[in-house]
């Protein structure tokens, strides 16, 4: 419906209340096959990474992230 009335949406991963998918991911390959999967689901192809508290701090997973996106 979003795509019929001309809105261009974003998909937004993480947030104060969620852990993002990269703290819980192994890997960049699966992280990366995560975020394709969802974008695919919904058609959208922006994302925004909402990275808060610890998580800030937590360089394993801003490096599986980054990696990630690299892929997409």
């Amino acid at each position: 419906a979003m795509h019929t009335a001309g809105i261009d949406g974003t998909i937004s991963f993480g947030g104060a209340a969620n852990q993002e998918l990269a703290l819980t991911t192994p890997n960049a390959q699966a992280l990366a096959a995560k975020y394709t999967s969802v974008m695919d689901a919904y058609g959208i192809r922006k994302l925004d990474f909402d990275i808060e508290g610890a998580a800030q701090g937590d360089v394993a997973s801003l490096t599986r992230r980054s990696q990630a996106i690299a892929m997409l």
